[in-house]
């Protein structure tokens, strides 16, 4: 399957502004805390599971600041609480996939990629009776060497993804990826697939994501709130993102390489506070609504 090359859709720039401001969209990755660090997925049996009380938090905090979300879902935690997932659809929350198991996109095959997507779907069907049409890459690790994989989505109904991130990193990016919401695919076979990178702003000469997770917990709220406010004023709607572990500051702390385990526990004790200055400075809704709103 040829690589297909990533290309800026014209005419996105209608985003519906109201007198409260843009609408953002709020995103929660569905992972328990030992899923997303690069820990072999048939070791994940003898961690602590401590998503029912990191999920119940985040709803909860969702709920009081009455924000609807879009949370991509692991196909693996669909099958074990699919009580959350009836309660995320019964307060009004969208479902996406994210993946089954949390594997890098471009170290599987087109059949390995397109098997774990279609069991989460599946996955997420029988929890909560939702068919999913956003997706999520676990890592954001939809690169250049792996665009073949957007097919595989839009092939199998997906209309929304928010796997890309315009910076270069050792284990996601694509630098040259436009940074506001586009079609990535060309011709007829990508109408009607958006993707909504994660939110980016220039700084010191180079780009810093400042729309969530490590980057939100270890960076100055007045820089988050300066960034988000930044893009707002130009017209863009940013795309936030946050884990349920990270509103888990008493999870089990094991031993790590740096480069994994200092991002993962930095600051967890702040995310919380955070987020409450966040939800009352901005709006925000499903991702899906955003990029409908940005797209007709």
């Amino acid at each position: 399957m040829q690589q297909n090359e990533l290309k800026a859709k014209e005419g996105l720039a209608n985003i519906v502004v109201s007198r409260n401001g843009i609408l953002n969209a709020f995103t929660v990755d569905f992972e328990d805390w030992y899923q997303g660090i690069e820990l072999p997925r048939d070791s994940w049996d003898q961690y602590e599971e401590r998503l029912e009380l990191s999920g119940g938090l985040m709803l909860d905090l969702l709920k009081e600041y009455r924000v609807k979300a879009t949370f991509f879902v692991l196909g693996h935690n669909a099958r074990r609480y699919p009580h959350l997932m009836k309660r995320m659809v019964n307060e009004g929350h969208n479902i996406g996939t994210h993946g089954d198991c949390h594997e890098y996109v471009y170290k599987m095959s087109d059949d390995e990629f397109r098997e774990d997507l279609v069991r989460s779907i599946k996955s997420i069907e029988d929890a909560c009776g939702v068919t999913p049409v956003s997706y999520r890459a676990p890592f954001f690790s939809i690169r250049k060497d792996c665009l073949w994989a957007l097919v595989h989505l839009k092939d199998c109904g997906i209309k929304y993804d928010s796997s890309m991130v315009p910076v270069n990193y050792y284990r996601y990016g694509i630098p040259d990826c436009p940074t506001d919401i586009h079609a990535p695919l060309t011709g007829p076979a990508g109408d009607g697939l958006f993707e909504f990178p994660i939110s980016t702003v220039k700084f010191l000469g180079g780009t810093l994501p400042i729309s969530g997770g490590t980057y939100f917990r270890i960076l100055p709220y007045a820089m988050v709130r300066d960034g988000i406010q930044h893009l707002n004023r130009m017209g863009k709607p940013v795309v936030f993102y946050i884990h349920p572990w990270e509103v888990d500051p008493d999870q089990p702390r094991i031993g790590l390489p740096p480069r994994i385990g200092l991002p993962h526990y930095a600051n967890l004790a702040v995310t919380v506070p955070k987020l409450r200055s966040l939800l009352r400075d901005f709006r925000f809704g499903p991702m899906e609504e955003v990029v409908d709103r940005a797209t007709n």
